[in-house]
């Protein structure tokens, strides 16, 4: 038996992003008009473009250190999955401080903070490979390739 409050009809994702780009521009030009009543216009415009470049200072140096773990890993022969998905969040994070506005600026530079999204990172990597697991055939062996060459000199 199904009702129309079903957890899997409740929220359609498609739904959720029309809210979303409905409610956030909403939210943040009340934010905005609010913050400029108390501290005035001007102030609120410079305070905005304040946050933007600060925001873009910060998502590049810590996109040069992403960059970096992801070049070690290579450089280990490791998967650099957790540093992948640090490069992700951050190009997220800068997207969100470049948006005018002060709530997204918040969310921005709480994703920026390098303990929280390694920790968002770590889980996110484990709930993928908890709930796809493993492959079951493990690769094989390498294989030896057998042949004849021979040195010619130039």
């Amino acid at each position: 038996m199904s009702t129309a409050f079903d957890r899997k009809n409740f929220m359609n994702p498609l739904l959720l992003i029309l809210l979303l780009f409905i409610a956030v521009p909403l939210s943040e030009l009340f934010v905005l008009i609010k913050i400029g009543h108390i501290i005035g216009a001007v102030p609120t415009i410079m305070l905005a473009l304040l946050t933007a470049g600060l925001g873009v200072f910060l998502v590049r140096r810590e996109g040069i250190s992403v960059l970096a773990k992801i070049n070690s890993s290579f450089q280990n022969r490791e998967t650099p999955t957790v540093a992948v998905l640090e490069a992700f969040i951050l190009l997220i994070s800068g997207l969100f401080l470049l948006t005018p506005g002060f709530i997204t600026d918040v969310i921005g530079f709480i994703f920026l903070t390098p303990f929280i999204r390694q920790k968002v990172c770590s889980r996110i990597a484990q709930n993928f490979v908890r709930h796809n697991g493993p492959p079951d055939n493990p690769p094989a062996a390498p294989h030896t390739i057998e042949g004849n060459y021979k040195v010619e000199d130039d």
